[in-house]
């Protein structure tokens, strides 16, 4: 699965590095022209120059394609740049072993600040519970804003499900169940900022998800499905 979602990347990278290279080779051509029209001795020469040149790389000015390729160069080395920062965080997701996963029942109910039910929650437990033993855990708000009781709300969910409703904010209660388990991570937008000592927190064993356009992605775990 990994080599599957590597390999595109890879191809680009090839790709970048292939065009890198001639861009290059292109560069010391037209600098082998403009060098050639600086010793040429009278402007007939400088014309067959000129005729080479635009036989050979599809124009007659030399200082016209090399600043070209220049910025094509710039361009593709960015893009190298980028496509291996990719190669490189699909390795370091790849090389996360991940047994049991606390998730931001409230948080994930949100986006951009405004509630949106249990649908993304849902959709996204729906994949994850297949690999993962999973924790749910909400804030006691949890219950006005869904209108429905603490058995209400576990019962939406299948008996293989941990699901936990904290009389408070559930923050420093995530932290702590996730906190002791190297093979533990959270999925959360929280920062929790005021909690850096905990454990979880310091080893960054913390996902972010994104909720847009009836999407939920969580791109560390290969999430990207549409909910109702």
């Amino acid at each position: 699965d990994i080599d599957n979602r590597l390999k595109p990347i890879l191809d680009q990278i090839k790709d970048y590095e292939y065009k890198i290279t001639n861009a290059k080779k292109i560069i010391i051509q037209t600098e082998k022209f403009e060098n050639e029209l600086d010793k040429a001795t009278n402007s007939y020469k400088r014309a067959m120059i000129h005729e080479k040149c635009e036989k050979i790389l599809g124009h007659g000015s030399p200082n016209k394609i090399k600043n070209e390729q220049k910025r094509k160069l710039k361009s593709f080395e960015r893009n190298l740049e980028k496509s291996k920062k990719r190669a490189i965080e699909i390795g370091k997701n790849a090389s996360k072993t991940i047994n049991k996963i606390v998730i931001d029942g409230n948080n994930m109910c949100h986006s951009n600040d405004k509630f949106v039910g249990l649908a993304p929650l849902m959709k996204s437990i729906s994949i994850l519970e297949k690999r993962y033993k999973i924790i749910l855990i909400f804030d006691s708000s949890i219950r006005s804003l869904l209108h429905c009781s603490n058995n209400d709300i576990k019962n939406k969910f299948n008996e293989k499900i941990t699901v936990h409703i904290v009389e408070g904010i559930a923050d420093e209660t995530i932290l702590d169940i996730a906190s002791g388990d190297k093979f533990c991570y959270i999925i959360s937008n929280d920062r929790f900022g005021e909690y850096q000592e905990k454990e979880v927190v310091k080893k960054n064993r913390i996902i972010r998800h994104e909720i847009v356009d009836k999407k939920v992605f969580i791109h560390d775990l290969y999430i990207n499905e549409k909910f109702d």
